[in-house]
């Protein structure tokens, strides 16, 4: 955003809109649109790469810096900024990204101060589905153990960051709930006793209570007590769940089974941002919290409505066709961080995740996806599920095709970058200009479409599926 530096505050911030002056970073509502406002009281749209800094980028680090892990991350950095993104909302990496421990905080959180770059900082409620080891499930997060453990972690976590300015808010992490299934079923399958498997199994019996022969037929079971929902074998659900909310989703789940099982989402949602929010509160009262950052498909906007009191803003991942964030922001009645936004990655010939046809669509989708982001008058920002570099280390399983805006060689891909560029130059210009947000859904319309042209060329079969190999380093 060069062309307009001399606008900007210390923090980023346009000059030319004004909010209140709070010493923080926090949200206002300005002619008509929602604002992330800076300590310095002015306008800060926020816009992100998600992972520019991943434990698969020792190679990087290794191959192109001699491995001096500081001017990496001072390199890094200067593409960071060159490339026109001006906050990091993910701390300064994500765990999924780092599961090899290469990504130190340190410099990068120094780098971050002195080049005054606003960043969020973690606190991690529940692990990516990547991060967890083998053998390793998810913990009974309705146990006293689960908050004791989490209690001393944020109160420290917050008297390190609460008088910081240069702080936007917390944030629980990248996944947490867009396993639902496999939480979902691990609380189920708890011992008898567990907190977690009580208080889900407290819905069927309010639900089904009065009428076992209904619920049996759901689940199959052959309950003819209270006591025999509590105590019997307690249901499973298929994964196929995961998808219900997308246009492409089942469509033979029993009715039944999907609103129980949404019901149990919304539970485990509300007592996770209801538990952070308590906590963060109690120790820090001038920073933003944004809750975990989701998948779209994660929770529907009756959830996203009953987590709204814990969060400054709901920060839903993708925008597609249905469901749509920006039914989450009207229902939920709170702006949006678009968390982890997607703009292509390419695979010659092959197919595995977000797999688009060439660089140049990459380029062409992330123009369309910030104009349709600064369009909605109630998101605040975006960050970009993204790397600068490609990942392409063989033992990583995040490693998939071409998703840097640098290839493994170092090399820019300009028509990757100059897009990002651009697009990102005229941010500030968009988002002044977004009226009452008319114009978002038909450019939420023409970002679909884009995808769509962008994956017709990709093969489809999984025998070519992109795989990194050694030989790629």
């Amino acid at each position: 955003m060069a062309e307009v530096r001399q606008e900007l505050d210390q923090y980023g911030g346009l000059k030319s809109i004004a909010g209140t002056k709070t010493g923080f970073f926090h949200v206002e509502q300005i002619d008509g649109r929602h604002w992330l406002v800076t300590p310095d009281g002015h306008a800060f749209v926020a816009v992100a790469l998600s992972h520019p800094f991943t434990g698969e980028t020792r190679y990087v680090c290794q191959d192109h810096f001699g491995g001096d892990y500081e001017r990496y991350v001072r390199d890094s950095f200067d593409k960071l900024v060159d490339l026109g993104f001006n906050c990091s909302l993910s701390e300064h990496t994500s765990p999924e990204r780092n599961l090899n421990g290469f990504v130190q905080p340190g410099p990068i959180v120094e780098v971050f101060e002195r080049h005054r770059f606003p960043y969020s900082v973690g606190i991690h409620l529940l692990k990516h589905p990547l991060e967890l080891l083998d053998g390793e499930t998810y913990p009974d997060i309705f146990a006293e153990s689960y908050l004791n453990e989490w209690t001393e972690t944020i109160r420290e976590t917050c008297v390190a960051h609460r008088d910081n300015p240069l702080v936007l808010g917390y944030y629980y992490g990248y996944g947490g709930l867009n396993d639902e299934v496999g939480l979902v079923n691990t609380l189920l399958q708890m011992p008898e006793s567990s907190p977690g498997r009580q208080t889900l199994l407290g819905h069927f019996v309010t639900k089904y209570g009065d009428d076992l022969a209904r619920y049996n037929t759901v689940y199959g079971t052959a309950a003819r007590s209270e006591q025999d929902i509590r105590g019997a074998k307690a249901p499973r659900f298929p994964n196929q769940v995961n998808q219900r909310h997308m246009s492409s989703g089942p469509r033979s789940l029993k009715p039944d089974l999907v609103e129980d099982f949404e019901a149990l989402v919304a539970m485990i949602a509300v007592h996770l941002y209801r538990l952070g929010h308590t906590e963060i509160r109690k120790w820090d009262r001038n920073h933003l919290i944004f809750g975990a950052y989701l998948k779209t498909h994660s929770l529907d906007a009756r959830t996203w409505k009953a987590v709204a009191p814990y969060v400054d803003a709901i920060a839903p991942q993708h925008i597609q066709d249905t469901p749509d964030i920006d039914e989450f922001i009207r229902v939920s009645g709170v702006p949006a961080i678009v968390s982890d936004e997607l703009f292509g990655i390419v695979y010659p010939d092959k197919i595995r995740f977000a797999p688009v046809v060439s660089h140049g669509w990459r380029g062409r989708i992330y123009t369309q996806n910030l104009k349709t982001v600064m369009s909605n008058p109630g998101m605040l920002g975006v960050s970009y599920c993204n790397c600068l570099y490609d990942q392409v280390d063989p033992t990583s399983r995040l490693a998939v095709g071409e998703q840097g805006v640098f290839d493994r060689s170092g090399m820019e891909r300009s028509e990757v970058s100059g897009p990002i560029r651009a697009a990102n130059r005229e941010a500030y210009a968009m988002a002044r200009d977004c009226g009452t947000g008319s114009a978002y859904r038909g450019n939420a319309d023409q970002l679909v479409e884009l995808w769509q042209r962008a994956a017709a060329g990709v093969s489809k079969d999984p025998e070519r599926q992109w795989k990194p190999t050694q030989e790629m380093r």
